[in-house]
Parts: C-alpha cells; structure tokens; sequence
C-alpha cells in the first residue's frame, strides 16, 4: 500500500511541476498578446478621440460662419428694402 502511495508521489509530483511550468507559461504568452491588443485599442480610442474633437472644433467653425453669413444678407436686404423704399418714394 505504501509502495503505491510512493510510486503515485513520484509520478505526481513532476506532472504538477510539468503541468505548473505548461501553464505558466502560457500564461505569460496570453498576458503578453492582450496586453497588446490593449494597447492597439487604447491607441484607436486615442485616435477617435481626436478625430472627435476636430469635428466637434470644425462644428463650432461652421456655426459661426453661418451665423456670419446670416447677419450679411440680413444686411443686404436691409439695404435692399431700404433702396425699394427710396426708388418707391422718388417715383411716386
């Protein structure tokens, strides 16, 4: 009985080192990839995040060239409803 028990000892031991070894090593080897597709993510955040802020920033740029745009032909048709007003009050 006690042969058994040693002879299990003497098999078990060097599979648990053998299988500890097998799997830290993979381990290592899975902890490197995510690690870099972490990183090639964080990289693609980072990129999104800067195209974002340039739309928002173009956004902004075009708000007030349109408010720009709206305050001149506000201007010219000023002028113009002025200028009908006139001609109008000459020729009548």
């Amino acid at each position: 009985m006690t042969a058994q028990i040693t002879n299990a000892i003497y098999y078990l031991i060097p599979l648990i080192f053998i299988l500890g070894g097998y799997f830290y090593v993979s381990f290592q080897k899975l902890k490197k990839i995510e690690t870099e597709k972490l990183q090639l993510l964080y990289t693609k955040i980072l990129f999104e995040k800067d195209i974002a802020y340039q739309f928002k920033n173009k956004s902004k740029k075009t708000n007030s060239l349109n408010n720009s745009i709206e305050q001149k032909l506000l201007k010219i048709k000023l002028a113009l409803f002025n200028i009908d007003f006139s001609l109008n009050e000459i020729f009548n």
